[in-house]
């Protein structure tokens, strides 16, 4: 069973997702269940999740001993 990962996130991430039509609960889910896992510039995490909709693509980084993400950017490729 998956431990349940804190999730934080950005005034920047909350207004683009919000004007990219991005619910919160589906970059969650992006993040606790991608299709693939990459690092990305500055130590941070890319995390990519294909859906009906199209590939969500979500930037965070790790915080708190690696038990949280602090979400920076998502947005449709």
């Amino acid at each position: 069973m998956m431990r349940c990962m804190k999730l934080r996130f950005t005034h920047h991430v909350q207004s683009q997702a919000l004007a990219r039509g991005i619910p919160e609960s589906r970059i969650a889910d992006t993040i606790r269940h991608p299709d693939v896992t990459l690092p990305a510039p500055g130590g941070a995490v890319m995390c990519r999740k294909k859906l009906e909709y199209g590939t969500l693509e979500v930037i965070c980084v790790r915080t708190q001993g690696r038990e949280a993400y602090l979400v920076l950017t998502a947005y449709y490729l």
